[in-house]
């Protein structure tokens, strides 16, 4: 009776009355529909930013000692700006380059042989660049950092074996990963005929490694400030063990926090709005990943902001119950009239029209099998709403680690049929 009141809410969890069905038509539907506004809309009137404080304390500063191997012998510049990736090539006469393993707007990653102890490694090669130089940087500093504090294998992070400059490129080894998310996901579906690969034991044990990695470095005053399906890694598919990786985006949380991080469709409400952010930003992008490997599809799928933020209220409910959110944004006059519905400006017309949201709920959109959880459904909602409602409310990766303690120790207390309609937390 309690899961069912549960799901029951979770139907439309800002409704009084006793939920509602699913709004969302069957088969693909953009889950909202634009609507002609009466009158131009009144951009939101966000809050003025605070006075600034006291003065920040003198930074301090410690040294980073970058090795350069250069060819004995020989100077002037490298021939062509990219490095070449060719297979068998050695790399700074120690790493035997054997494929290619992914590619990025700021680096190439190759599976290589380390020859001097034998073992297989990634290379992350930083595309010439002095912006990406200076990020590669600021990921080696992190990297040392999280390394040096615990064993990265207990706390699910990458392990940083070494980092050098060669050929006008910076290198960063790291231990070799297994595929993604996206594509581990992607391809496990194709090859079961559609069907997802992920259970809810397999997601249990993915949300409880990733929740620890956040926890660890959390802990550190560090955000991740990218965790998407392709940042996480599969050490192991049987039993499930996963790895966070891809730092080069992070930050300290007394750092300039920059408006412009997260890819969109994982990026928390408070950072779309320019509103003050803290670590909750990685538990909400880690909400909508778990939905994403339950359902093989994004949850808050878009084309742009406006229609990501009508998703967001289609399944979490309307944003004018959080106005002093929208008021701490300094980007919120961007997507929110005066009346706190979402707009947009067609392109082809240049009119201003109202993207209404087409109510549904997280229960609908995960679908039968996962919906029938019902602590998946709380754990979800509970990152979701918060991180919605006020940064300072969401939770952090520790008090969502206490909340799966609690959670499990429940689970354990009341047996199940193993069908995947548990009734069970995520652990």
């Amino acid at each position: 009776e309690r899961a069912k009141e549960e799901l029951i809410a979770a139907r439309r969890p800002w409704s009084e009355g006793e939920g509602a069905e699913d709004e969302w038509e069957p088969g693909y539907d953009p889950g909202y529909r634009f609507e002609p506004a009466a009158e131009a809309p009144l951009p939101f009137e966000p809050r003025p930013a605070p006075a600034e404080g006291a003065a920040p304390p003198p930074p301090k500063f410690e040294t980073l000692a970058l090795r350069v191997i250069t060819q004995s012998e020989h100077t002037g510049f490298e021939p062509v700006k990219d490095f070449p990736i060719a297979e068998n090539a050695a790399v700074a006469g120690r790493y035997r380059i054997a494929r290619e393993v992914g590619a990025a707007s700021f680096s190439n990653c190759v599976r290589a042989v380390d020859e001097q102890s034998g073992s297989a490694v990634c290379l992350k090669i930083i595309k010439n660049n002095k912006d990406f130089f200076d990020q590669a940087l600021d990921e080696i500093k992190v990297l040392r950092l999280l390394n040096s504090e615990r064993d990265p294998d207990e706390t699910h992070v990458l392990r940083l074996h070494d980092f050098f400059y060669f050929k006008e490129h910076m290198f960063l080894v790291t231990e070799l990963g297994g595929e993604n998310l996206f594509d581990h996901s992607t391809r496990m579906a194709e090859q079961e005929g559609g069907a997802g690969w992920w259970t809810i034991p397999r997601l249990r044990l993915a949300a409880r490694q990733i929740t620890q990695a956040l926890c660890f470095i959390h802990s550190l005053s560090l955000i991740h400030s990218d965790l998407k399906p392709e940042n996480i890694v599969m050490r192991s598919l049987e039993p499930v063990v996963v790895k966070v990786i891809d730092f080069g985006s992070s930050c300290f949380i007394h750092d300039h926090l920059g408006t412009y991080v997260c890819s969109r469709s994982y990026r928390a409400p408070e950072v779309v709005i320019a509103a003050p952010y803290s670590y909750k930003i990685d538990t909400w992008s880690l909400g909508t990943i778990l939905a994403e490997l339950a359902t093989g599809t994004v949850l808050f799928e878009n084309d742009c902001v406006p229609t990501m933020l009508a998703r967001m209220a289609a399944v979490l409910g309307p944003f004018s119950k959080h106005s002093e959110f929208l008021a701490s944004g300094r980007e919120a006059n961007k997507y929110f009239t005066d009346q706190m519905e979402v707009y947009t400006t067609l392109a082809d017309s240049g009119e201003a029209v109202i993207v209404t949201p087409v109510p549904t709920s997280l229960a609908a959109r995960l679908g039968p099998a996962f919906a029938a959880d019902s602590e998946l459904v709380h754990f979800l909602l509970s990152r979701k709403h918060a991180a919605a409602a006020t940064s300072s409310t969401a939770p952090t990766a520790q008090l969502e680690l206490q909340e799966k303690e609690r959670l499990h120790a429940a689970a354990e207390r009341s047996p199940h049929d193993g069908t995947g309609a548990l009734g069970t937390p995520l652990t």
